[in-house]
């Protein structure tokens, strides 16, 4: 720094996105100078209906989702819930920070949010990749050994992007068929046609 200039250290790592001074302003300790923005996490709003409300809750996990990235999913948490309701819409405001370690995430992007939440009842859960849709309804297929696989239907429960709660047809402890389930599929259809 020159005579009479001071150089400023930000308190915390981030990038500006604003300035309010140029070279030579006189600033005192209560002027704002710039506004410095951490991308690693970013802070989305969503709206959610006044009949949703009594199922939101503080630190509740939050899928998050953006048409400029369709495959891929950001994580987050809830850390404000707006105490008004809108008149108009009837939604309430709430605040999530997301984890955007790679940076895809952009300031002002559109974005939409899943919340989770625990379920009262338990489920046996397995890859949503693992679960086949079948003629007669949703199939996975069971290890035997190695060169056997049993074609099992199951009846499924909640869904995400990457697992299925199986509710029927499935106990602990089997291990089904995740990647290449698709191609056990295409192999017992054939095997139905009467094709080798």
């Amino acid at each position: 720094t020159s005579a009479g200039e001071e150089e400023l250290l930000a308190p915390c790592h981030g990038i500006v996105i604003s300035q309010y001074v140029k070279a030579g302003d006189t600033v005192d300790p209560l002027t704002s100078i710039v506004t410095i923005a951490n991308p690693d996490v970013m802070r989305a709003s969503f709206d959610v209906y006044e009949k949703d409300l009594g199922k939101i809750q503080l630190e509740q996990k939050v899928i998050v989702t953006t048409s400029a990235y369709p495959d891929k999913v950001f994580e987050g948490k809830v850390v404000f819930i707006s105490p008004r309701v809108d008149e108009n819409s009837r939604t309430i405001k709430i605040r999530v920070d997301v984890e955007n370690k790679g940076h895809f995430l952009k300031f002002g992007m559109f974005v939409n949010g899943r919340i989770m939440r625990e379920s009262e009842q338990e489920f046996l859960v397995v890859s949503r990749a693992g679960v086949q849709n079948m003629e007669d309804g949703d199939t996975v297929f069971v290890v035997k050994d190695e060169e056997t696989f049993e074609a099992r239907p199951v009846k499924t429960g909640v869904q995400t992007d990457k697992e299925a709660a199986v509710t029927e047809g499935l106990s602990e402890g089997e291990t089904v068929v995740t990647q290449g389930s698709f191609v056990l599929k295409s192999e017992l259809l054939k095997s139905e046609l009467g094709e080798e």
